[in-house]
């Protein structure tokens, strides 16, 4: 099967899962390139997850208050035993993947193509300031475009259909 034909055959759904997993690729090679680069605010997150996870919850408060991402880093450390800074870059990667899908299901709300999709997905991850400054860097910031993107995604679904669930779900994103 040629190239030409596997883009044919894909749908649009599977070209975004495809790209995301690309996202989950480049965040991990690029995280490898830097061979476990932190930054001061890493350090914060990091030690407020290492309080949460321990169950000093007062501590961590008092370190950082606002413990969602390090919770995040926690609950990830949990669930997989590896270290902080390892549950981050996992989170890190996942939440690259998840801005990534979404960035492309808006380019489908607004009547993209599958080469649409191609070109936003290269464009996002030739980006430096995301690829080579903050992917990196284990900062929060992936989580809030992540998120950001899916509350636009289901602001577009409420302008067009104004249906309460998605102004709920545009809300709670």
């Amino acid at each position: 099967m040629t190239i030409t034909n596997l883009y044919k055959n894909t749908s649009m759904n599977q070209m975004q899962v495809a790209l995301s997993i690309i996202g989950v690729l480049v965040a991990c090679w690029i995280m490898y390139i830097q061979q476990g680069w932190i930054n001061d605010d890493s350090v914060i997150y990091f030690e407020t997850a290492r309080l949460i996870s321990i169950g000093e919850w007062k501590l961590a408060l008092q370190q950082f208050p606002w413990p969602f991402y390090p919770l995040l880093i926690a609950t990830v450390h949990f669930i997989t035993s590896l270290d902080l800074q390892h549950s981050a870059q996992i989170l890190n990667a996942a939440l690259l993947a998840l801005a990534t899908y979404s960035i492309l299901q808006i380019i489908v709300l607004a009547g993209g193509d599958k080469l649409s999709l191609v070109f936003a997905a290269l464009l996002l991850f030739s980006t430096t300031y995301i690829v080579g400054d903050v992917l990196p860097m284990l900062l929060r910031d992936q989580g809030f475009w992540a998120f950001l993107l899916i509350a636009i995604i289901f602001l577009i679904r409420f302008y067009r259909q104004h249906n309460i669930k998605d102004a709920l779900y545009w809300q709670l994103f």
